[in-house]
């Protein structure tokens, strides 16, 4: 750290820089050769009038460290400070010299000269090439001229030329200092802007090609269905497969924002905790498409009743009942910004999907298949993913679990994004869990208008939330067992976790985390 001062931000912070570093040059070589201020005194039964040298040097430590005191905060040298010290100077050599006798005042009272030659130096840094400067540089070689009177000598000639070399040396380092700060600050600045049109030029390829996909996806899928049906076709058990998946395309892409972004890709404020990895620069990458951290129900823990009478219990190993935290809040953001379904039965109706086992008797009675036919059909559709997938990242395995359950008719509404692979045990496992997730939203939930998967990773972290306003459940009345028991802690067995959340009436909130947050580690140890 270089400990100086300055409210002015990159890239022109190089510039204030550079001139407190001057500043401060200036302050160094004034504490230095007040020292030489000494040196009389060391010939004392020499001095006319010693009281006058030992003033001097008194003078000239305490101005020594009121200008240093003065320089050290400040953002350049000032004119003020600088000319206060050329009268100083000019006050010292008229003064201190006469401490010698007349003949003696060039022999023992030169050690005034040295100090006095940092005061043009101050004069090159502060006023620069100019009227001023030029006037107190001949000032001071003025003042050391009478001081020495009457011993003139040619170490005089000496003395004069070093007040005007300093001066000249001082005007050359300065323009040399500031012209590379200014140099370093604009290509600073040159950098910035490139950097933003390459964002921006990259931004508006991504727009481009969402857009490209967009229409190839609208042409080839959604409107051969529309001319089908406008033709008054009748609609097939599979052109309402392609419609629905059509329409799960095309959901997909409105919602992806990664083309769209008009923010940076990381958000400092963004909750850390509700990150993949927080400690990766790009792990904000999605925030446009994720809901704000600050939403978080931090009050919903494992086995504490929550503000609004609902508790949250451990369901199963490695499964804990937490509160909604900021995945809730990722899934509240995300599904304000979602696309509304549209859900066919065989007969063009709308419709919500269902499973034998989530239904009541009266959904029952008003089903035409039986439960050994629904079965038969989910067993074939989760190999039928199972198989999609083996070949496929997590992006492609996440796509084939919404197309198998947009086949069911569960009215699912989704936002994927996966930038780097994890790997391949855990997107297995996450795949597998988020499978049961929505296999649990269609046996248990109910008649459901909408729910919600949200997905994002990368090779170091991967966050699912499945959300569902269904009837919901008391997770202290839940037997272990099922997915809980068979999905869930298979993301325990690779660093993660699993919790959810649930209230009778309000739905269920399923949340996978790989790897598991610092707190989870440090509450289950």
């Amino acid at each position: 750290m270089t400990g100086l001062a300055g409210t002015a931000g990159p890239p022109r912070a190089v510039v204030q820089r550079t001139e407190q570093r001057m500043a401060r040059m200036i302050g160094y070589a004034r504490a230095a050769c007040a020292a030489f201020v000494l040196i009389p005194l060391f010939g004392w039964t020499r001095l006319r009038y010693p009281g006058i040298a030992a003033g001097v040097a008194a003078g000239a430590i305490g101005e020594a460290a009121w200008f240093v005191w003065r320089v050290w905060p400040g953002n350049r040298l000032s004119r003020r400070l600088v000319l206060t010290d050329v009268a100083f100077c000019v006050a010292l050599m008229l003064v201190g010299s006469r401490a010698a006798r007349p003949h003696d005042r060039n022999k023992i009272m030169t050690e005034l000269v040295p100090f006095s030659l940092v005061s043009p130096a101050g004069v090159g840094f502060a006023l620069g090439l100019g009227v001023a400067g030029i006037a107190a540089v001949v000032v001071l070689m003025a003042a050391w001229s009478l001081a020495v009177l009457p011993d003139v000598t040619l170490k005089l000639c000496s003395d004069l030329l070093g007040f005007a070399l300093w001066y000249v040396v001082a005007l050359l380092i300065a323009r040399e200092l500031r012209a590379l700060s200014e140099r370093t600050a604009q290509a600073q600045e040159a950098a910035e802007a490139a950097s933003r049109l390459a964002v921006e030029q990259e931004r508006e390829a991504e727009r481009l090609r969402q857009r490209e996909i967009t229409h190839r996806e609208i042409h080839d899928y959604l409107l051969p269905i529309v001319d089908h049906v406008a033709g008054g076709g009748t609609p097939s058990p599979a052109l309402i497969r392609e419609a629905r998946r059509g329409a799960q395309r095309a959901r997909r892409i409105i919602m992806d924002p990664r083309g769209l972004r008009s923010t940076p890709r990381a958000r400092p404020d963004t909750d850390d905790a509700s990150r993949p990895d927080a400690s990766r620069p790009d792990a904000g990458r999605l925030d446009a498409g994720r809901p704000d951290a600050s939403t978080t129900d931090a009050s919903a823990t494992a086995g504490r009743p929550h503000s609004d009478g609902t508790s949250a219990g451990r369901l199963d190993a490695g499964a804990t009942a937490g509160g909604l935290g900021a995945d809730g809040a990722h899934a509240d953001r995300f599904e304000t910004h979602r696309v509304h379904p549209v859900r066919l039965d065989a007969h063009g109706v709308i419709a919500v999907g269902f499973d034998a086992d989530g239904l009541d008797a009266d959904g029952l009675a008003g089903s035409q298949a039986s439960t050994d036919t629904l079965r038969a059909a989910r067993a074939r559709a989760d190999r039928l993913a199972a198989d999609t997938v083996e070949d496929g990242g997590l992006e492609a395995m996440m796509s084939a679990v919404v197309d198998m359950f947009a086949d069911e008719g569960l009215p699912l509404v989704h936002f994927v994004a996966v930038r780097d692979e994890p790997p391949e045990p855990v997107r297995e496992a996450v795949v597998a869990a988020t499978r049961e997730a929505l296999r649990n939203v269609v046996r248990h939930a109910g008649p459901v208008e909408e729910v919600s998967l949200f997905v994002e990773g990368d090779a170091d972290g991967v966050l699912v939330v499945v959300r569902d306003r269904g009837v919901g459940f008391d997770p202290a009345t839940v037997r272990p067992g099922g997915g809980l028991a068979g999905s869930y802690p298979a993301i325990l067995r690779h660093g993660g976790r699993a919790e959810v959340h649930a209230r009778p009436g309000g739905g269920v909130r399923v949340t996978l985390r790989w790897p598991a947050p610092p707190d989870a580690e440090r509450g289950a140890r």
